[in-house]
């Protein structure tokens, strides 16, 4: 039996998958082991990426951060930023996804979205609460337990690391280390606005939470910009997402009364216009009537046929490249066995916020590599919401 040591690998490996598949594939090449068999043959094995779905790893994480006596805010945020990115050799990042154990047992999911989208994690989640809740403890009533036993022919492998590797391995953990310093996450939870407050008034509770989003934003920069909601298309066979652009005249339009108008009538008049709206534009989305895709199927095929330096005007129209510098980019999560959901912002001055509303809360898990407006955006939200509840209450 051949003994790997595990933790070297883990170690200098993983890091190295910060880079690019590209990048990966050629440093893959460049990590091997020898083994030397009795009759003194030299055997040299290449390291390749495993072929497994994801990878578990238990946490390196500050057990004080995680007490009971904190708010379950200040433990959502710490919990958020470890699992978002946290010690490089402790992330196998070119896997499906990452499951992350902590000190107290809290589960979290490290993703990598190339292959699939929030439906497949969700399910996921959901089918591991149930198989736990339901069978308990494994022991020998529920489960067949297996005998192992260990072999004396355990011989270990030395992994040979040259020069080139090593200084790689130097040069991802500075780069990775800088980067992640520079990203700052925040939480905002309150009970201020509900899936039941909302019930009763017949409006969608995703069109409220993004109504919010808007609000926050607008307090602070006075202005509408690119916003960016996914949603899934799994309705089909190969289906993925489809964008839902939730800035509309019916947005700007409520947003605007609100600094300008002391009508209650009237907001609450435009509130239910902005919600009819939002659910419209999710129905199209999710029925493949979005455009967004398509714009980027057809830019993709005119790419692929070598014709990058004759792309259609609309891809270098600057319009399309302003609603494509996505500074709130926006997704949410619909489960009870999931506490929050985040991601990182896609441009250096833009948000990403995972968002989610239940039967007796809201919250939001923003990101950002503003450190100062991260702080004033929580703010911000905390007033939106309290206002849209005061406007749904009168």
């Amino acid at each position: 039996m051949l003994f790997i040591d595990f933790y070297l690998i883990i170690a200098i490996f993983l890091p190295l998958t910060i880079h690019s598949n590209d990048q990966g594939d050629d440093h893959y090449k460049d990590l091997y082991f020898e083994v030397v068999e009795p009759s003194d043959i030299n055997y040299t094995f290449r390291c390749r990426p495993a072929k497994d779905l994801g990878t578990k790893f238990v946490n390196d994480d500050d057990p004080s951060k995680l007490s009971k006596s904190l708010s379950k805010a200040q433990r959502s945020e710490y919990i958020s930023g470890k699992y978002l990115c946290n010690n490089a050799s402790n992330r196998w990042y070119d896997k499906s996804f990452n499951m992350i154990m902590l000190s107290d047992g809290t589960l979290g999911l490290h993703c990598e979205h190339a292959w699939g989208d929030g439906v497949a994690l969700l399910r996921f989640c959901n089918d591991i609460h149930k198989d736990v809740n339901e069978h308990g403890k494994i022991n020998s009533s529920n489960y067949q337990l297996i005998k192992s036993s260990t072999h004396d022919c355990i011989e270990k492998l030395e992994f040979n690391l040259n020069d080139k590797l090593i200084n790689e391995y130097h040069m991802s953990k500075k780069n990775y280390d800088e980067f992640i310093s520079k990203l700052n996450v925040n939480i905002y939870q309150e009970s201020v606005l509900s899936k039941n407050l909302l019930k009763k008034s017949a409006l969608s509770p995703d069109a409220i939470m993004q109504l919010g989003i808007q609000m926050s934003y607008y307090k602070m920069h006075h202005r509408f910009v690119s916003t960016y909601e996914s949603c899934s298309t799994a309705v089909y066979k190969h289906g993925r997402t489809e964008t839902i652009r939730p800035v509309t005249n019916e947005t700007k339009h409520f947003i605007e009364t609100l600094t300008k108008s002391n009508d209650e009538n009237l907001k609450k008049t435009l509130l239910k216009k902005s919600s009819d709206k939002h659910q419209q534009l999710i129905k199209e989305a999710a029925t493949g009537e979005g455009f967004d895709r398509h714009l980027f199927a057809l830019k993709y095929l005119q790419q692929i046929e070598n014709q990058e330096k004759n792309l259609h005007p609309i891809y270098t129209d600057k319009s399309y490249q302003l609603m494509n510098h996505t500074i709130l980019s926006t997704s949410t999560v619909a489960s009870k066995h999931i506490a929050a959901g985040g991601f990182g912002p896609v441009v250096n001055d833009g948000y990403g916020i995972g968002y989610l509303i239940d039967d007796d809360q809201c919250g939001l898990l923003v990101t950002s590599y503003m450190k100062n407006e991260l702080t004033d955006f929580i703010q911000a939200a905390n007033e939106s919401y309290k206002e849209l509840a005061n406007i749904i209450r009168e």
